[in-house]
């Protein structure tokens, strides 16, 4: 499917997974063998933040590589930083909305945005003093 259909899919609010072609992929989840292209993502609804779930490998993997920014955008280091808990959401690319634990009981809840076709991703908001209890919330662009 060209790009710009699946970006009108998007953009409107619904992908229509019968234009997917069994091969084909969207966002880099293959459609092979699932009921549609998102079944890879848990709990994902185009155009809205999706429920929390566990942090799979890729998610954690992403979210490493915000770590850096997320330090200077709050001005500390932080010696641990797991993603433990991610909500995405569908836009012209994703959103994780991620719990990350940063030590001593503490944690970060951080936005990060990745572009169609699994650009560089990039951290887009941050919400300090969180605790592992406290639910992932939407968080606005910074």
């Amino acid at each position: 499917m060209p790009l710009f259909t699946v970006l009108s899919h998007v953009a409107f609010g619904a992908v229509d997974h019968a234009f997917l072609h069994p091969s084909s992929t969207f966002l880099g989840h293959s459609a092979v063998g699932h009921g549609n292209s998102t079944d890879q993502m848990p709990g994902v609804t185009p155009g809205s933040m999706g429920k929390p779930h566990p942090a799979s490998a890729d998610e954690k993997t992403i979210v490493g590589q915000v770590q850096e920014a997320t330090e200077v955008a709050t001005g500390k280091h932080y010696q641990e930083f797991d993603a433990t808990t991610c909500c995405t959401q569908v836009v012209a690319g994703v959103n994780y909305f991620c719990k990350v634990n940063v030590g001593s009981n503490d944690c970060v809840h951080i936005r990060v945005f990745q572009p169609l076709g699994g650009g560089d991703v990039a951290l887009a908001g941050v919400e300090q003093d969180k605790n592992p209890t406290d639910e992932i919330t939407y968080i606005d662009e910074q």
